[in-house]
């Protein structure tokens, strides 16, 4: 059966389980999340005998051992597959695992899970996923929005007995890019900061949080649009601080000025930004540049990615300065 993560949950909150899951997705950090959740289902504590773990592909007869072995004194055991490529297994092994998993005993769980790799849509991979839709539970996890993840915030903050206004957790969402490892790492450590009782404020994050290098580079690429000249330079100033290299600020402020010109197309043509992001395949964590559209006309648009195309030429082909070539790039497009 194929579910999706809400049906997942609310599974383990009532106890309804299977013995054989594959998980796998965008998100590998609720890959991960669930993976220990449903183990914890049927080993509560560490037990080195009855977790066996395997990982890539280990065979058939890996398979056969791990699963049909007994528990050692306990009652249930778990076989942990992590990153099982059937596109790399042959045909007849991938057939003779799949019968394998077709009847599984009763104290035995296997976990597959997708972690180190995106799934393509090859045959011996959705032979796989089809066998097991039948014969246990699937579920990929994707990008959570927004929303969805500053509720997680949230709720983790809470049980830190810190408080977060959701502004200032979709704040994080956006200092992070929607990474969920980051986020959890980082509201961990703004907990730890405020204390019991303690409120994570916007003061707060800023002094702690450090902003991802695509992050600067969106507001850099902003600042450019809005002829805000002071603040891209002291942007540009923060960057090269951080020892960024040139050529990742500029690949960076390509990438952004490449989304404007996306976002303009989509209202241009009248079209709501969730549909655009699903047009130009923007996973859910970056759908939200599908709003950003600049006041910048379409011609400015391309003129300061033709600008920034012609820099990274200068930067990979001449002796100039790095900074110097960035520094003339951003005054010409600030007067365009």
């Amino acid at each position: 059966m194929r579910i999706t993560e809400d049906v997942l949950k609310e599974n383990l909150k009532l106890n309804k389980l299977s013995n054989l899951y594959y998980f796998y997705g965008k998100e590998d950090f609720l890959v991960r999340t669930y993976t220990d959740r449903v183990r914890e289902r049927f080993t509560p504590e560490p037990d080195e005998f009855n977790i066996i773990k395997l990982s890539g592909c280990p065979g058939f007869d890996s398979f056969e051992e791990a699963i049909e072995t007994l528990p050692v004194f306990a009652e249930k055991k778990v076989v942990l597959i992590n990153d099982f490529d059937a596109e790399k297994t042959d045909p007849d092994t991938l057939d003779r695992i799949i019968a394998l998993l077709s009847d599984i005993p009763e104290y035995c769980l296997v976990l597959i899970r997708i972690t180190g790799f995106e799934l393509g849509k090859n045959t011996k991979t959705k032979k796989l996923i089809t066998a097991i839709e039948k014969y246990g539970i699937v579920c990929e996890f994707d990008f959570l929005g927004k929303p969805k993840a500053a509720e997680l915030i949230i709720k983790k903050a809470s049980r830190a007995g810190c408080i977060i206004a959701r502004w200032d957790a979709e704040y994080i969402y956006d200092l992070t890019l929607g990474s969920l490892t980051l986020i959890s790492s980082e509201v961990e450590k703004l907990c730890a900061y405020a204390g019991a009782g303690g409120e994570i404020t916007r003061q707060v994050i800023d002094r702690l949080t450090p902003r991802l290098t695509e992050t600067s580079v969106y507001e850099l690429a902003a600042s450019l649009t809005e002829r805000r000249a002071q603040n891209a330079f002291n942007i540009l100033d923060d960057l090269m601080a951080q020892n960024v290299q040139p050529v990742i600020i500029l690949s960076s402020l390509s990438g952004a000025f490449t989304d404007y010109y996306r976002a303009k197309l989509g209202k241009n043509y009248k079209q709501n930004p969730d549909k655009a992001a699903a047009d130009f395949n923007y996973p859910k964590n970056r759908a939200w540049l599908m709003k950003k559209v600049p006041a910048s006309d379409l011609l400015k648009i391309k003129k300061c990615i033709s600008l920034l195309y012609k820099a990274d030429i200068k930067l990979k082909s001449t002796t100039l300065n790095n900074r110097t070539v960035i520094e003339k790039t951003i005054t010409e497009i600030l007067t365009l």
